[in-house]
């Protein structure tokens, strides 16, 4: 299950608590290690949003990328 069929709401609801978790961090409301959590939470999420994106999936089928990820053999 991609993150396309997954309802529009739940989608928004977690980018929103993700902003807030990284907008506390910064401003130092939340202690060090909550902040840590919340860093590495938004890290996860974000690049979870990447992958699942139909730009990186085409990127990721261009013939140069299908070159690196054979490890460079032709």
């Amino acid at each position: 299950m991609s993150l396309q069929d997954v309802n529009t709401n739940v989608i928004h609801a977690v980018n929103t608590s993700a902003v807030a978790a990284t907008a506390a961090s910064v401003l130092g409301w939340i202690p060090p290690f909550l902040a840590a959590l919340a860093s590495l939470f938004t890290i996860l999420w974000m690049a979870l949003q990447i992958y699942e994106s139909k730009t990186f999936r085409r990127i990721a089928q261009h013939p140069v990328m299908c070159w690196i990820k054979s490890g460079f053999r032709r």
